[in-house]
């Protein structure tokens, strides 16, 4: 167990000890001292010597990704708690469960979790390799059209990327052909909206990124 004789926060102090004593429970007589930056932390022998703690691994994601990181324990009582934050942010934590529901950022990410078993505490990190998503690309044809008017020809940019083309089920409109950056629709005869799905692939990476576009059919004017 760890015992806390002073308030202030140190992580470095605490992974410290988190770490020796996930390495080596066997402690002689009662414990020892750590001291960092004024604070002092006692190492106690407990009963409960058989908690251990590990993260997943994670393969390397996507920014804008969402994965789910998976804290494994064994040994301790059913009364475990967890606690997960980002960074080097302690206030708040992004999950108290063994598992921690995320999406990635563009950075790399560095998570912790702590499991907490009575006054047994170990602490993990992961560091999260983000690959980037294909960033700004942009779709230029027409935004509205009459009904009727005929197929449009859209094209997607920059090249650098490779597109596939497709329309939704809740709009107007159908895809009638695509290449890589361009794609043929035909909004029909009806006024109301349709949408564009594209999707963008990096091809250095693998990562991708998905855009949704309005195109809106305009109301016909009406016979004089």
């Amino acid at each position: 167990a760890f015992l806390w004789t002073s308030t202030p926060y140190n992580l470095d102090v605490q992974m410290a000890v988190d770490r020796a004593f996930a390495r080596d429970h066997s402690w002689v007589g009662r414990g020892a001292d750590y001291k960092s930056n004024g604070m002092s932390v006692r190492c106690v022998r407990d009963q409960n010597e058989k908690l251990s703690l590990e993260i997943d691994p994670v393969d390397t994601v996507c920014s804008g990704q969402q994965i789910t990181l998976t804290a494994r324990t064994s040994g301790g009582t059913s009364g475990k708690k967890f606690f997960w934050w980002t960074g080097i942010n302690f206030r708040t934590p992004v999950s108290e469960d063994s598992l921690a529901t995320i999406t990635t950022n563009s950075n790399n990410t560095t998570y912790y979790v702590r499991v907490v078993d009575g006054y047994v505490f170990l602490m993990d990190s992961i560091r999260i390799p983000v690959l980037p998503s294909p960033g700004n690309f942009t779709v230029t044809g027409a935004a509205s059209v009459c009904p009727g008017e005929g197929q449009q020809v859209y094209s997607a940019s920059p090249d650098t990327y490779q597109y596939s083309w497709d329309i939704s089920d809740d709009g107007v409109g159908s895809l009638i052909s695509s290449e890589e950056n361009s794609g043929v629709y035909d909004w029909g005869s009806v006024s109301g909206d349709g949408y564009i799905v594209i999707t963008a692939l990096n091809p250095e990476n693998g990562c991708t990124a998905r855009k949704s576009i309005k195109v809106e059919v305009l109301l016909s004017p009406k016979p004089e």
